[in-house]
């Protein structure tokens, strides 16, 4: 649960797949996705890709390009793709820049908190289909990087995000301390 705790305490969940199986990924042709979250009161069950963890979000409503929502009855907030945006100070305006969602966009930024400092790049690299229980949806593939500048850290995380529902569905993280973690939306509704 302690995991858990750190992931939803500033990670938006959002869907991914390993980054290296998504690299040249060439699948459905979308339309260009504008920012458009899942509808406040959705509930979304959630699975641990390579673990036996499990629980629900409940999406609330959207501050600008912030989200809200609560984790098992948790309140949390973040930005999606942006695994630790959601507690920093960072150009919402350049982070922004990246809707409507399209392959080949990407937007960099720097972040600030507390001394410390990152740059954040965020690309959309392809799209593929992702099995939900109604059936496939199409998705786009996103990766986020993310390199201190004030210490020696470094991560990234592949996201699927599902414009028809307007979350991510699938997302991998890992970083260079050995941290990782993998999530899957295994249903949605209201």
């Amino acid at each position: 649960m302690k995991r858990w705790h750190l992931v939803f305490s500033s990670l938006v969940l959002i869907g991914l797949m390993a980054p290296a199986s998504f690299a040249d990924s060439d699948g459905p042709e979308l339309a260009p996705a504008p920012f458009e979250p899942a509808e406040p009161g959705t509930r979304m069950a959630w699975q641990e890709i390579e673990g036996s963890g499990a629980g629900e979000s409940v999406i609330g409503r959207a501050d600008g390009y912030e989200l809200h929502w609560q984790w098992e009855g948790e309140p949390r907030s973040g930005y999606l793709f942006c695994s630790f945006c959601g507690s920093t100070r960072f150009d919402e305006q350049a982070y922004g820049a990246l809707w409507p969602l399209e392959v080949g966009k990407s937007v960099s930024f720097w972040r600030n908190k507390d001394g410390s400092r990152w740059q954040d790049e965020i690309e959309v690299i392809g799209t593929d289909s992702y099995e939900l229980p109604g059936g496939p949806v199409p998705v786009y593939v996103v990766r986020w990087s993310s390199q201190a500048y004030s210490h020696r850290w470094s991560g990234e995380t592949t996201t699927l995000y599902a414009p028809s529902v307007g979350w991510s569905v699938r997302f991998e993280h890992a970083d260079n301390e050995g941290r990782s973690w993998a999530w899957r939306l295994e249903s949605v509704g209201r």
